[in-house]
C-alpha cells in the first residue's frame, strides 16, 4: 500500500494516496508500530506528507509528531522537520519555518546564529559546499557527489529554507 501511495503521490493523485495509506493504517495500526518501527515511521511520514498536500495542515502536523516519536536517528528526525518547515512556509508561518530548519540543522550537527538567520544560512551553505570549486560550468560533471547523508540533507534543508528567508 505504501508503494501504491508513493505512485499516487508522484502522479499528484493525493486523494488516492490517502486511500492507500488509510488501508495501510488498517493493516498496521498504531498499537503495532513498536513492532514494525520502520514501517510505522514511513507510514506516518507519508500520511503527513499527503495531509499537507491535501491542505489538511493540522492533521499533517499531528502525523509529523507521530513520525518524530518513531524516528530512530537524527537523519529521520531531520526529514520530518524538513516536511514541517515546508508546510510552515506554505501557510505563511515563516518564523516557525526558520526555527524548524534550525532544529533540523542542529540535529545534523550544523549550528546557526539565530540573530541573523539569512547571513547564517548563507554562511553554512557556503561552508558545506566549499569543497566544490568550479572555474568552468563543465566541471560540474566531474564534481564528486556528496556521499555523507547528513551533509547532503543539511544542504537540502538550507535550500528549502532559503526560499522562506528571501520571501
Amino acid at each position: 500500500n505504501m508503494d501504491a501511495a508513493q505512485h499516487a503521490i508522484q502522479a499528484t493523485s493525493y486523494e488516492a494516496a490517502s486511500t492507500y495509506l488509510q488501508k495501510g493504517l488498517e493493516l498496521l495500526p498504531e498499537k503495532d508500530w513498536h513492532y514494525e518501527r520502520e514501517k510505522g515511521f514511513l507510514l506516518c511520514k507519508m500520511v503527513a506528507e499527503v495531509q499537507y498536500l491535501l491542505g489538511l495542515h493540522e492533521d499533517a502536523l499531528s502525523w509529523m509528531d507521530k513520525a518524530l516519536l518513531l524516528a530512530s536517528n537524527n537523519l529521520e528526525k531531520a526529514s520530518i522537520h524538513n516536511l514541517k518547515l515546508i508546510q510552515q512556509g506554505l501557510v505563511g508561518n515563516y518564523w516557525n519555518s526558520i526555527e524548524t530548519a534550525f532544529t533540523a540543522l542542529e540535529l545534523l550537527g550544523v549550528s546557526i546564529d539565530y540573530r541573523n538567520p539569512e547571513k547564517a544560512i548563507d554562511k553554512v551553505f557556503h561552508e558545506l559546499s566549499s569543497s566544490v570549486t568550479l572555474d568552468n560550468i563543465a566541471e560540474v560533471y566531474h564534481t564528486p557527489v556528496i556521499d555523507d547523508p547528513e551533509i547532503s540533507y543539511a544542504l537540502k534543508i538550507i535550500a528549502e529554507i532559503m526560499s522562506v528567508t528571501y520571501a
